[in-house]
């Protein structure tokens, strides 16, 4: 499928494409380089694949192991010109060619059962990022449920935005029982092999 046949209002609508990867070898070499990372810092690991791998790691290791991977990957000069091509076509597409990009590219686990590793839905937008960005998230292994991402559609967003001075009490969480009917949230499926763009613009998070 070309970039040209996704669907722009689709994107507009729900603030997100899932899209198969623009350099497969490059994913492939990304990801055992993380696995071979893992095993090096939890020997253990070494028995499981990488989405297995929560049965060699501890809960209480996620940050640790989490932060060395970051900074090993981080410390390839490449790294970021790799990464980029993995979803190139599409940002290219959404944004143009003439691009900036974040210094690092973070990197994040996800243990079943862990409630230490939970990001809360917020917008990137909250915390200094530019709304003219595009995010382009990269799973490792393939996604659904409780181990993905959700995102609420731009519309929603709105309205939860727009009603977070009365909910100072009650908090984002409370949102959910609001705001997940339909098209307004959805829990992403992501096989390995596919690559989510999205605007910073709209909430998304991840939960139990």
């Amino acid at each position: 499928m070309t970039v040209a046949e996704y669907d722009d209002d689709f994107f507009l609508e729900n603030g997100y494409w899932v899209a198969p990867c623009t350099n497969l070898d490059a994913l492939e070499e990304l990801q055992n380089k993380v696995v071979k990372l893992i095993n090096e810092k939890v020997p253990d690991a070494s028995n499981f694949s990488l989405s297995d791998v929560h049965n060699a790691v501890k809960k209480s290791d996620v940050n640790f192991l989490r932060m060395a991977v970051f900074s090993e990957l981080n410390s390839d000069q490449n790294f970021r010109h790799n990464y980029f091509s993995l979803g190139k076509n599409y940002i290219e597409y959404l944004c143009g060619t003439e691009l900036a990009a974040n210094t690092k590219v973070n990197f994040s686990i996800q243990l079943p059962g862990d409630e230490t590793s939970i990001l809360p839905s917020h917008c990137d937008t909250f915390s200094g990022e530019s709304s003219y960005q595009i995010n382009l998230w990269v799973p490792l292994t393939n996604c659904f449920g409780d181990n993905s991402m959700h995102i609420f559609s731009p519309a929603a967003t709105d309205k939860i935005i727009a009603d977070m001075e009365g909910l100072e009490q009650q908090g984002l969480g409370s949102l959910f029982d609001t705001y997940i009917e339909g098209r307004d949230y959805v829990k992403l499926v992501v096989n390995f092999g596919q690559v989510v763009l999205f605007t910073p613009t709209v909430l998304h998070g991840n939960n139990l």
